[in-house]
């Protein structure tokens, strides 16, 4: 396999920057940028969606560093090796789904 480049890892930083800072300046100019409080009880405190500014872009950047780390190693236990972009596909599709069936 070969490794997620530099560059490639630097266009889906932006994008998802970009996607992100749009949302809360569209937000923050109709109503204000949205706070969710913790076990959605009022009595805790509450945390903004403006943290994602910030924690999903880093979180984009490591992620892919350690994707493209990973899928330049072999793993092999058994005579088996473990294909990384699988358990990537799978681990996505388990988060879509669990936002969907917590917004339904």
């Amino acid at each position: 396999m070969q490794a997620i480049s530099l560059r490639t890892r630097i266009y889906f930083t932006a994008i998802i920057t970009l996607a992100i800072w749009s949302l809360l300046a569209w937000n923050y100019f109709h109503g204000g940028v949205p706070s969710h409080h913790l076990l959605a009880r009022e009595s805790l405190p509450s945390i903004s969606n403006g943290w994602g500014a910030l924690l999903l872009p880093l979180l984009t950047w490591f992620l892919l560093y350690r994707t493209s780390k990973r899928t330049t190693q072999t793993h092999e236990k058994a005579g088996l090796q473990l294909n990384v972009w699988i358990v990537f596909g799978a681990s996505l599709l388990f988060g879509i789904m669990l936002s969907t069936f917590f917004h339904l």
